[in-house]
């Protein structure tokens, strides 16, 4: 019996448009009362998440599981690192033009504040205006809990292969995958999205094989492994599939996973689209 549904956004439940379903908010009420809990497992952090999901009795697996919150907001996991771990990657990225690292504290955003006008205006628009320029990134580590490393390779997706590359060779304690176009995501080598929300499972006593999961890129690898539930959407990248259970019958644009759930807990509607 399903207990917990948790999905990508990005790519899987939200379309291009970065827009939820129709009867998104309903839907999940009513698995609510079914005692389904809903998780939003993404590489976005928890802040984002909040805004984008406003009042919504919906769990936050964030920043690729880095950080985790339950149904009321409340945060209950953040899988810190130091600077001293951070230093050759941060040293790294900021000796090669094309790379911009942000760094992601359990509730903010940094960017050092002698990037570029265009670098800036990219990344306000990227993170929705939760980005905060600073002088001294460095002092973040000091001041907050740092979770997660975002390095940008180009905002046209450009240079991600070689960037990801350069970046891995640097450091074992660390786990890299890329999460979108052009951006490289770095944080601890134990975490990861299918780790927490086993862990968030465990925090609502649920058990792995009451857990379903939907995803789509290659940062939902250890997501879609959690489970026997697993479900990689139509649009999904090919190694995605490849371990996954199930595929979507409709794509992201589709609402595929609106879709599914709709027939897997016999939920109606007369039209979603």
């Amino acid at each position: 019996m399903i207990k917990m549904v948790a999905s990508d956004l990005d790519g899987t439940l939200l379309n291009s448009k970065k827009e939820f379903p129709p009867h998104f908010d309903d839907v999940v009420r009513q698995l609510e009362d079914k005692g389904i809990v809903f998780v939003a497992a993404s590489g976005r952090g928890g802040k984002s998440l909040k805004q984008i999901l406003g009042d919504m009795p919906v769990a936050m697996v964030a920043d690729n599981g880095a950080t985790a919150y339950n149904t009321r907001g409340e945060r209950i996991i953040a899988e810190e690192f130091t600077y001293e771990k951070a230093r050759i990657i941060l040293d790294t990225a900021a000796g090669i033009p094309y790379m911009t690292p942000a760094v992601i504290s359990a509730e903010d955003v940094y960017v050092q504040d002698d990037s570029s006008d265009a670098v800036k205006d990219f990344m306000v628009s990227y993170f929705r205006g939760l980005v905060t320029f600073v002088p001294d990134i460095v002092r973040i580590f000091d001041e907050e809990t740092v979770v997660k490393i975002s390095i940008n390779t180009g905002p046209d997706g450009s240079n991600e292969d070689e960037g990801l590359a350069l970046i891995r060779q640097l450091s074992d304690y660390f786990g890299y995958t890329l999460s979108g176009d052009g951006w490289v995501d770095v944080q601890r080598s134990d975490v990861n999205k299918g780790k927490t929300v086993l862990t968030m499972g465990e925090h609502y006593g649920i058990a792995p094989d009451e857990i379903m999961v939907f995803g789509d890129y290659l940062n939902d690898y250890e997501f879609m492994q959690a489970t026997p539930n697993s479900y990689a959407m139509k649009n999904a990248h090919p190694r995605i599939k490849e371990i996954s259970r199930y595929i979507t019958e409709y794509t992201n644009e589709e609402y595929g996973v609106i879709r599914e759930l709709m027939k897997l807990f016999d939920i109606r509607y007369d039209q979603i689209v």
